[in-house]
């Protein structure tokens, strides 16, 4: 597998696991050679032809913790999300936890009517996380260390942009596992 040197880790929540539409993106990536962790994220206001009222599914509320009342008044219409991401994320590889995130990713472009700036990957997470520590000669014992440490200090919570970070801090523990007790991680968010 070809290791990209730059990987951008995205992730989506949904109003229901399978039948339902994208109702929040994340993305997170490391910057600044290492320095620097960047994380987005944008709620998605549910279209029509989505039909929220029969698309909705109270355990899915229930644990990402985001319900239609927030959409509605926090989120942002898909066309201004894409073009946002379109924005920020051109010309970057995308790499996601769960094959669902890709068909989440074409709905929101589908309605939007635009086509993204930036490379879907197939590979999982896992695997390129995996791949990446293999490559930095980091064995299995130590790469199961960095997991464990990630859970702690950059847990999934089941929101997108947590959920992204999460994979961005174990690819910038890997890269750099020299600097993770010496050097505290920066993350900027971006809240625009």
């Amino acid at each position: 597998m070809r290791i990209p040197h730059n990987p951008v880790f995205y992730d989506f929540e949904a109003s229901q696991a399978l039948d339902g539409f994208p109702i929040e993106v994340g993305w997170a990536f490391v910057a600044n050679d290492g320095d620097l962790l960047i994380s987005d994220s944008r709620l998605i206001q549910p279209v029509a032809e989505w039909n929220i009222d029969t698309r909705w599914e109270d355990d899915a509320q229930t644990l990402h913790g985001i319900d239609k009342a927030m959409l509605l008044a926090e989120g942002y219409h898909p066309y201004q999300v894409t073009r946002h991401m379109n924005a920020a994320l051109q010309e970057s590889v995308l790499f996601s936890d769960s094959p669902i995130d890709e068909k989440w990713l074409n709905d929101l472009y589908d309605v939007a009517g635009l086509s993204p700036s930036f490379e879907v990957r197939r590979t999982s997470c896992d695997t390129l996380i995996r791949s990446c520590a293999q490559a930095n000669a980091i064995g299995a014992v130590e790469l199961d260390r960095l997991i464990l440490l990630a859970r702690t200090l950059a847990p999934q919570i089941h929101r997108a942009q947590a959920d992204a970070l999460h994979w961005a801090w174990i690819w910038r523990a890997i890269q750099k596992p020299h600097l993770i007790d010496a050097k505290p991680f920066s993350v900027r968010i971006s809240l625009e």
